[in-house]
């Protein structure tokens, strides 16, 4: 039926509609097929504005810790590349074979895509970097039980093609540097109030001793660590003004305006609502149909 739809499309402008709505919804109920068999059959057919199949491409790469799955888009060609300076160079040969990338797409993997994802960014490709969560989600709606990289990286390629995800801006180092001290002194805390715990409980003089020796070295790195953050703010005015905003609000402190501003660096361009769902603290309703559920609230970013 399909066959005979594709072949007939040019007839008639109702035809022609009647045709795009058809692979519109098989787009959406059967995205795999339509790549992987139609593929070279509907050129020129929009389903997303801003993206048409066969004029662009999308790549969607599985980030692991010593390997990297890149899917490629109508194409379906999949490579498996190390995760590293050398792996880099040889994406960008790759890449490199097609024009109009349209969207690279992958997702946050506790730090081992930021290498990657600098690295695409500085060579002008269009690199997104999404929440875990929403690809799995999407996955789960194109009826993809199965999980490997492969699929992953594939999921993701789609994912970038049908919902066009914003596309992530540079790291600006000195936040960069900024959020990763503010992760040190956090966890320098957590540790000395385990060795203060401990001391509490501990009978032995010998063990004690060996508390305290570490709760005074970790103090004094407390001190270091806390020195270089408030250096880092100094040096960078951008920094400095907004940490002088922010401690002018009654009860924040030096520490809170500090990670405010490295894990938030939307204060200041997002508005009330955006920054409020960002942090956590947007009601979220639960209603349907004559239902009134209550509206709650859930995520955020953890560090804040």
């Amino acid at each position: 039926m399909l066959q005979h739809l594709l072949e007939g499309s040019g007839k008639s402008e109702r035809r022609t509609d009647l045709f795009k709505k058809i692979v519109f919804q098989l787009l959406i109920a059967a995205p795999n097929m339509i790549y992987r068999t139609f593929t070279r059959t509907l050129k020129g057919v929009r389903i997303r504005e801003g993206y048409t199949i066969n004029n662009y491409t999308t790549i969607g790469i599985d980030v692991a810790k010593n390997f990297l799955d890149i899917c490629i888009l109508p194409s379906g060609e999949v490579f498996h590349i190390p995760n590293t300076k050398c792996g880099f160079k040889k994406i960008l040969k790759i890449f490199s074979q097609y024009k109009d990338i349209f969207r690279v797409v992958m997702e946050h993997t506790g730090g081992y895509q930021k290498a990657v994802a600098e690295f695409l960014i500085q060579h002008r490709y269009p690199v997104s970097v999404i929440n875990p969560a929403r690809a799995r989600y999407f996955a789960k709606a194109t009826g993809k039980r199965a999980k490997t990289d492969a699929i992953d990286a594939e999921m993701l390629a789609l994912f970038g093609a049908y919902h066009t995800p914003p596309l992530t801006e540079p790291e600006n180092q000195k936040i960069e540097k900024l959020r990763q001290l503010l992760h040190r002194r956090t966890q320098l805390i957590k540790m000395i109030t385990s060795e203060k715990n401990r001391l509490e409980k501990t009978p032995c003089d010998e063990l004690k001793k060996s508390l305290l020796h570490m709760i005074n070295f970790l103090e004094k790195e407390l001190e270091k660590i806390s020195l270089i953050v408030q250096n880092t703010i100094k040096e960078t005015p951008e920094l400095h003004e907004k940490m002088k905003i922010l401690q002018s609000i009654q009860w924040i402190g030096p520490e809170c305006a500090a990670t405010l501003v490295s894990e938030l660096p939307e204060l200041g361009r997002g508005g009330r609502q955006q920054i409020s769902a960002i942090v956590g603290l947007a009601p979220i309703n639960r209603d349907s149909g004559n239902k009134k559920g209550k509206a709650f609230i859930q995520a955020g970013r953890k560090h804040i």
